[in-house]
Order: C-alpha cells, then structure tokens, then sequence
C-alpha cells in the first residue's frame, strides 16, 4: 500500500552479536518462507491469466514467521490493483469485481498485523473508499509505489 512497511526481519550468520534464532521459535529459513508463501499464493484467488510471482529468499536470511503469507498477499493485492487500474474505466462486473478484491486486502492478516492502526490502516482504507468513490488516484500511487514491474 501506499505507506511502505517492513515485512521482514533478516537476521545474517555473519553478524556479529547477532541472536541465533532457531526454527519454530519465530523464524524460519529460506524453506519455511517459500512453504509459506506457496501456502498463501494458492489460496488466493487471483486475477485471470496472473500466476503469483513466487518467492525469492536470499540465501542465508532467517525470515520472522509470517513473512512469506504476507509477501503473497502484498503481490495479489498488487495483482488486483493493477486488474482494477486497467479495467475501471470500462466499468461492469469485472471492473467491480477487481476492485472487491483489491479492497479484500483489508480483511487481511498482514494488513491488521503488518499495518498500522493509527498511521497507516487509515490511510489504506482511505484508498479504498476513494476508488469505491470513482477515484483511482489512491490505488495508481499504491500501485506505482509498492508493486514492481516484474509482478511483485
């Protein structure tokens, strides 16, 4: 969304004085994160003819548990903003349909655990509620600002 949020711990081997996290106590490797995430894409209903970027962990980097399902959601939410961006204007069920689901963010885990509820849950839903309005603004910064162009 519009307001940039850190989805990931990373914690390196080579740090010195850095705490050895373990397995099943809030982290996981390259292996939990892409489970996770693959767990979280498949779920999703995504637009049509768009497949999930899939994961991409970096070698070595322990990821807080979450950060896989909250990365697939970021990329359907991005998914769907761009279905909306490119359809609104011809309107019908399509145009609605992708903005429903753009808006379904907001019923989310990582936006009512990842975002804010005093800086940034208000500034999403305000997003929302302009595009239901007629004003695409809001979602074409989201888009422009949290969605890179290779799909994620």
């Amino acid at each position: 969304m519009v307001v940039a949020v850190a989805l990931a711990t990373a914690c390196t081997a080579d740090a010195p004085d850095a705490p050895v996290e373990q397995e099943g106590q809030g982290f996981v490797e390259g292996e939990g994160y892409i489970a996770e995430y693959e767990q979280a894409a498949e779920a999703l209903e995504w637009p049509g003819g768009v497949e999930p970027p899939g994961p991409s962990p970096d070698a070595g980097t322990s990821y807080q548990v979450g950060v896989g399902e909250s990365q697939a959601t970021m990329e359907w939410n991005c998914a769907w903003g761009r279905e909306w961006l490119s359809l609104r204007e011809q309107g019908g069920d399509e145009a609605d349909h992708a903005l429903e689901m753009y808006a379904g963010f907001l019923e989310t885990r990582t936006f009512r655990e990842m975002f804010d509820p005093e800086s940034a849950q208000p500034v999403v839903r305000q997003i929302v509620e302009d595009a239901r309005l007629g004003d695409p603004s809001g979602v074409q910064r989201d888009v422009e600002t949290n969605c890179p162009t290779d799909g994620r």
